[in-house]
């Protein structure tokens, strides 16, 4: 006699036989493609964390492991829910084809992009690390001394930035994380609302520092963004500030948005490995990779068709607030492609905020070969930031001689 585990044992079986055939494994089989592109979601938003995609997707762990693992087929209520609240095209979810999200124009971006605030990414990509300051506090916040000669040199500054925007030159703030101290984002606002800067270039660590200041918990994953930004063929700085930012007080908080809503363009300068674990290891790193660089190409080719507005007599400027190395080679690596249609390059200004003892004999030397100059101000403390301000207020208040 059959025990009743035994029979109610046969029985499944042979429904399961019944219903997909004599091959165990056909199920797997079958729902191939549509779990792989599940998995492939799950891989670049949330690192291969089934939970956290769950969490964001508003549905059971237990159900999306099944699914994942080849033991459930993807429902409908679930396909409904992974292109509600991440934005994933349907049609790429169950066919494969076209491009795997949607763009602000065709959707809501802002529905959806908060339920990403859980994802491993977001941990990660802001640079959190147990035990250091989140932001670059003690040097930036604190009051400095100006002697007589530092005095002239912000003169000097706020007369290459006064002459650049009268003659219709750019005047470019490239802004590292050192930039984005608690305080410090008021200030540079000022610059671009009273029309002394009309280009704002930001570092992705900078970038991760504005979101930081906007919300204890960022309210955007970055690497997202990145990926939104490559699918459409935009700017990493344009999308950043397009949908990373979900109230509109957020967007007021944030520095780059603020400004890129004001009608300012800003680009974003990436690196991968910028961001500690910005691209977590995972099975879609490359293609994460591959995204940050065309997000950040689409600013590089804008930086490109700008350049050659900076030269001339007056020419423009570009003021570095962090990073003076990679902003100077950003911009004398257009250079040379620009040779035969502008041979005469020169004019342009750089403004280094830079310590004294980090002082780059050979930064300047490269600036000068190229047709530039330099001019140093102190450290990116708020009193140097602050200085600054106001020397350019004094020039366009006729308080500074303009001219030389």
């Amino acid at each position: 006699m059959q025990q009743p585990d035994e029979h109610k044992r046969q029985r499944s079986t042979k429904e399961k036989l019944d219903k997909y055939g004599g091959n165990k494994r056909r199920l797997w089989n079958e729902y191939g493609p549509v779990k792989a592109r599940t998995q492939y979601l799950c891989d670049i938003l949330f690192a291969g964390d089934y939970h956290e995609m769950a969490l964001a997707a508003g549905v059971c762990y237990r159900q999306l492991y099944r699914i994942l693992y080849g033991h459930s087929r993807l429902s409908i209520r679930l396909a409904g829910q992974l292109v509600s609240r991440l934005g994933v095209r349907a049609e790429w979810l169950l066919c494969g084809a076209g491009s795997v999200f949607t763009w602000p124009e065709q959707a809501d971006y802002f529905h959806y992009m908060p339920k990403l605030t859980s994802c491993y990414y977001t941990r990660n990509a802001v640079n959190v690390i147990p035990g250091t300051h989140f932001l670059p506090v003690p040097q930036s916040d604190r009051e400095a001394v100006l002697s007589p000669t530092d005095v002239q040199r912000f003169e000097a500054a706020a007369r290459s930035v006064f002459r650049a925007r009268v003659h219709n030159k750019p005047v470019l703030f490239f802004l590292d994380d050192a930039a984005f101290t608690v305080s410090a984002p008021d200030i540079w606002r000022q610059f671009f609302s009273k029309k002394y800067a009309n280009i704002l270039m930001a570092t992705l660590a900078g970038a991760c520092h504005d979101l930081a200041l906007v919300a204890e918990t960022p309210p955007a994953d970055i690497n997202t963004v990145a990926l939104t930004a490559a699918t459409a063929g935009a700017g990493y700085g344009e999308t950043f500030c397009r949908v990373a930012f979900r109230e509109e007080e957020a967007r007021n908080q944030s520095l780059l948005a603020s400004v890129f809503h004001s009608g300012i363009p800003v680009w974003l300068s990436a690196e991968i490995g910028e961001i500690v674990n910005h691209t977590a290891p995972s099975a879609r790193e490359p293609e994460l990779g591959a995204a940050i660089g065309a997000a950040a190409y689409v600013d590089l080719l804008a930086l490109a068709e700008q350049v050659p507005n900076f030269f001339g007599n007056p020419g423009g400027v570009v003021v570095v607030c962090g990073s003076p190395r990679r902003a100077v080679n950003a911009f004398l690596a257009q250079l040379p492609a620009l040779t035969h249609t502008y041979p005469d390059q020169k004019g342009f200004v750089f403004i280094l905020f830079q310590s004294p003892r980090h002082y780059d004999a050979n930064l300047e030397s490269d600036i000068i070969k190229h047709g530039g100059r330099v001019i140093y101000l102190l450290e990116p403390t708020v009193t140097a930031m602050t200085q600054l301000l106001q020397s350019c207020d004094d020039a366009y208040a006729g308080k500074l001689q303009t001219h030389d």
